[in-house]
């Protein structure tokens, strides 16, 4: 069995997690892709490093934006199961937290990709590269496009041109889970996403946008919620109040999507209520009662 601790952004879901892990031993594995970045823990709102001193955890900041990499669905698919399926082999209990959607559903549910890739990165000359790029631009992807990011350009200039077949089947399960779904009362979430904006600022959240612009929009990471204020808070297009605003605004507006999306693709899960800040306790302590018997 498989514990999925599921929910938008800014619910509690890491401290349910980390509150069960207090009395149970179990390994946690992030399902965000965006948390597995090491320089960026405050605008991707990762475990704070004192969560993760006593715990097993994976996939919590062990990369680098430095590095240049392609992180999709179908690699993170594959990096994770390979991870759980270790961990079920040991008996381990596991644990899968995580805001994004797709990827979580791609991990327990029968998401098949079959990538033929015929293009040897290696191989591509300057001239053809030049060609790959033009023609995606004018295919008007949704993702922002960076001419230095090959690797990625090439892989997604393969999938547009239907050298990469996928196919799934969204309603069987691949592995035996039990989900819990985190949900907020809607006004104490709204208090609750201006209170992180509020902190990740306090922490040093601009700092960490300026220290790694240049790789953010290199590996197409602005699309992250408050990159993109703070970048133009740094350009001095924006006022810090306005800056902190936007970022407010563009979270409250991620969880209405996040929450949608949840509520049509999972199957069946167990609701986890908050209330106010009170329940938080209330919650875990439930929930842990009940996981210690596993």
């Amino acid at each position: 069995m498989i514990y999925v601790i599921a929910g938008p952004t800014c619910s509690f879901k890491n401290y349910i997690v980390f509150e069960i892990s207090k009395k149970k031993d179990i390994h946690i594995i992030n399902c965000d892709p965006f948390q597995t970045f090491r320089e960026i823990p405050l605008i991707t709102n990762q475990p704070t490093p004192k969560e993760l001193a006593h715990t097993n955890t994976y996939l919590y900041g062990d990369r680098s934006i430095k590095e240049s990499q392609v992180l999709n669905v179908f690699t993170f698919q594959q990096e994770v199961r390979n991870l759980i399926d270790k961990l079920l082999v040991q008996k381990k209990h596991i644990f899968l937290v995580g805001g994004s959607g797709l990827y979580l559903n791609s991990i327990i549910k029968d998401y098949k990709f079959h990538f033929e890739r015929k293009i040897n990165t290696n191989n591509v000359s300057e001239d053809r590269y030049l060609g790959m790029f033009d023609d995606l631009k004018k295919n008007n992807l949704e993702q922002k496009l960076s001419f230095n990011n090959r690797k990625q350009n090439i892989f997604l200039w393969e999938k547009m041109q239907n050298q990469c077949k996928t196919e799934t089947n969204k309603d069987k399960d691949y592995y035996e889970t039990q989900i819990f779904f985190c949900d907020i009362e809607k006004s104490f979430h709204k208090k609750m996403i201006m209170l992180r904006t509020s902190e990740m600022i306090k922490q040093g959240l601009i700092e960490e946008i300026r220290n790694n612009a240049h790789d953010i929009v290199n590996n197409n990471l602005s699309k992250i919620i408050g990159v993109k204020p703070c970048l133009d808070f740094i350009k001095e297009s924006i006022t810090f109040d306005e800056m902190s605003e936007i970022i407010s605004l563009k979270t409250i507006q991620l969880v209405k999507k996040q929450k949608t999306w949840f509520k049509k693709h999972l199957k069946n899960p167990q609701n986890l209520f908050f209330e106010n800040n009170n329940s938080k306790e209330l919650v875990s302590n439930k929930l842990t009662n009940t996981l210690l018997n596993i």
